[in-house]
């Protein structure tokens, strides 16, 4: 076959061409220029960064029939060997298929002979972490002192599996995952010289999925070109790869920033009609998400994004605070770490994103209490006697009536008092144990498998304890949440979970917030006695942290 694989096409084919790696760039060519070249680089990086084409580029440099210099000519039978891959200077040996210590005897027995063409024998060893340590011993000591003609370049994706003793003998160098920027830039480029057409969105899209390696993103515009008949856009990235879009993230996020679980649900139910990942929905919203939040914070595009794209998600989380998305990508990436084994994954997306909706719904009940609070404080601040508790004047003492003899008899000997009545049994200790225990109660259900009812009671909190029953206190738009943890099966699960962390054997009621509120057998309100604080300044002190300032405090006079 003649096509070549843009890939292969578009190998950089000097140092200048390398992408996203400058701090490799500018060390090699300083050490090419002052002749400071080591005998040993070893290069570790994702894939797809250009450690191979580096390693190609360094072997071209110095046997260059023009240098050794600081960029390959490219125009010389050494250079141009190089590039096709038949000069016999420069051996690329896989790391994976040679990795025996019979190979590596081999080349120890060749490492000796001269260079045909140039001034160097290079080897060029990739997945040099696949050696064995047996390989690894033998190939030491030459390592450690090869001939003067000979240069070692080893390429690894894991470093940390290849022995110490090989890296000390090595310049170590470590490649970066490509920036989303530069992989665009370089796209277009491609894009403009092949005369490819591609929108912007399409190109940020690819970017996002390369996820900082050139070559896979390369690899995905050529299959772009192949799949597409006319113009690349973003709609064609995401039906060749079985995305869901950024349409769907934008629906999603405005649905759960508009406190609406009904619109959530149904595209994730549209998702799974499709027959699209969720895994790899759930994926791009926690980037979008994440693209958002360090938006909002500095301002900054710090992700794969067009200023379109932004400006889209952006619209549809406008009313969504820093803390809320903090709060969905907690959840979200939770649900995405659970649906590796859950057995229905869509289940779990639906979960987490009733429990989003759910934040949304109480970060908006929090905040217009919050304003009316604020407002009931203001009114009270400028009634400043009805805020500072204002201490009794004791009267003074009156001397005592002179009394009767039949009285002193009777002051001398009281009366015997009357027996006090003993307090009745409290539940407050194994209150306390529940609560104290919660989260462990939910780790053991989850360690069991029982992921429904741990997302179920995730916000619930135990409120009372009634002689053996516990009272589980529910926020009140949390009537799914209750009425599934009352169902049968679900109730005995969580009671079993409850006597496996405390060991106490108890019953369970669930209740509504309105009820925890207004409690059945609550006692009728007493007023306020004199120098007691009204309820409502009680509550506001509660809320901001604050306390009393008594009068003698601010005015001592």
């Amino acid at each position: 076959m003649s096509y070549l694989s843009l890939y292969r096409k578009w190998r950089p084919q000097a140092f200048a061409d390398v992408v996203g790696q400058e701090h490799i760039t500018r060390t090699i060519s300083n050490a090419l220029k002052t002749g400071r070249v080591s005998h040993a680089y070893l290069f570790n990086g994702p894939r797809g960064t250009g450690k191979t084409t580096m390693a190609k580029l360094l072997a071209k440099a110095v046997n260059c029939q023009e240098g050794p210099n600081f960029e390959p000519c490219n125009s010389c039978a050494t250079c141009l060997g190089i590039t096709g891959g038949t000069s016999m200077d420069v051996l690329e040996i896989d790391g994976a298929s040679n990795r025996g210590i019979d190979q590596m005897r081999e080349l120890r027995e060749k490492i000796g002979f001269a260079p045909v063409e140039g001034k160097y024998k290079v080897y060029i060893i990739d997945e040099v972490h696949m050696l064995t340590p047996e390989a690894f011993n033998a190939l030491l000591k030459t390592l450690e002192e090869p001939p003067r003609h000979v240069l070692f370049i080893f390429a690894t994706t894991e470093l940390h599996k290849v022995p110490a003793t090989i890296l000390s003998r090595c310049q170590v160098f470590q490649f970066h995952r490509i920036g989303a920027e530069h992989i665009v830039q370089r796209l277009q480029t491609i894009a403009r010289a092949e005369e490819i057409q591609i929108t912007e969105d399409a190109l940020y899209l690819i970017a996002r999925m390369a996820q900082g390696g050139m070559r896979d993103a390369i690899s995905l515009l050529d299959q772009c070109v192949s799949f597409a008949q006319d113009e690349i856009s973003a709609k064609t990235v995401e039906e060749l790869l079985g995305l869901a879009g950024l349409e769907a993230h934008v629906r999603f996020t405005a649905a759960l920033a508009k406190r609406d679980p009904k619109g959530a649900l149904g595209e994730i139910a549209s998702l799974v009609e499709e027959g699209r990942d969720l895994r790899q929905f759930v994926g791009g919203v926690l980037e979008s998400w994440r693209g958002l939040l360090l938006l909002k914070l500095t301002g900054e595009n710090h992700g794969a994004w067009s200023s379109e794209e932004l400006a889209r998600l952006s619209s549809a989380s406008e009313d969504a605070s820093e803390d809320l998305l903090t709060r969905w990508l907690e959840i979200f990436n939770r649900a995405l770490e659970e649906m590796r084994w859950a057995n229905r994954p869509q289940l779990t997306v639906e979960l987490a994103a009733l429990t989003a909706a759910q934040e949304s719904q109480e970060q908006g009940a929090l905040l217009a209490r919050i304003e009316q609070l604020e407002a009931k404080v203001a009114n009270f601040s400028s009634r400043p006697e009805q805020i500072y508790s204002q201490p009794e004047a004791k009267p003074k003492p009156t001397p005592p009536a002179p009394q009767s003899a039949a009285a002193k008899e009777e002051v001398e000997t009281p009366k015997q008092k009357s027996p006090e009545k003993p307090p009745e049994p409290q539940s407050a200790e194994g209150l306390e144990r529940v609560r104290s225990s919660w989260p462990a109660i939910g780790d053991w259900l989850r360690e069991q498998r029982q992921v429904q009812v741990q997302a179920f009671i995730r916000d619930a909190r135990p409120y009372g304890l009634r002689g053996n029953t516990l009272e589980l206190a529910f926020g009140p738009t949390q009537a799914f949440h209750k009425a599934n943890v009352e169902r049968e099966g679900n109730r005995e699960i969580l009671l079993k979970a409850i006597r496996a962390v405390t060991g106490l054997d108890l019953e369970l009621e669930c209740i509504l917030a309105d009820e925890k509120q207004a409690p059945r057998k609550q006692a009728p309100a007493k007023p306020a006695a004199s120098g007691e604080m009204e309820p409502l300044v009680k509550e506001a002190l509660k809320l901001f942290g604050g306390h009393v300032i008594k009068k003698e405090e601010v005015d001592p006079k």
